[in-house]
């Protein structure tokens, strides 16, 4: 049988995620690397298996099958009802999952998804740009 999945290094470790002065730096040690105009741009389907790919206890399912949030492990959300919310996310990863378009940045107040797990940890996959719901990759978030 055969399974298309991250490659082992980034199964074991995470993606290489580089921004701003770490970009630079990189760059000016690897020529390769300057011209990020010749990397692909992350597309929208791409962003949205990061989120699966990292989400805790496989609450968006389990990799290669497409996300679908599983609500079962979803104790409350903040803000926001829960039921809705859910039903929001499940929309946008649908929507995002099945677009080649570019990811767009996105940023506003993180909406939490407190999950069934011990201490009940908070995740967040979603901001409120205003009152319009964005999907976020949450690794992204914490390099701001």
């Amino acid at each position: 049988m055969f399974e298309y999945g991250p490659p082992e290094c980034i199964q074991s470790n995470g993606p290489a995620l580089f921004r701003d002065e770490s970009l630079r730096v990189l760059g000016s040690q690897v020529p390769a690397f300057r011209d990020v105009t010749r990397w692909p741009v992350l597309s929208a389907r791409e962003l949205v298996r990061l989120i699966q790919w990292y989400a805790p206890t496989r609450v968006l399912g389990e990799f290669p099958a497409p996300p679908r949030v599983r609500s079962e492990f979803v104790v409350a959300v903040a803000p926001g009802e829960k039921d809705e919310t859910l039903t929001r996310l499940d929309g946008l990863l649908s929507r995002a999952f099945a677009s080649e378009a570019p990811a767009e940045a996105a940023s506003g107040q993180p909406v939490s998804f407190f999950l069934d797990m011990p201490r009940f940890p908070d995740w967040s996959p979603l901001v409120l740009d205003g009152t319009i719901p964005r999907l976020v990759f949450p690794a992204l978030q914490q390099l701001d």
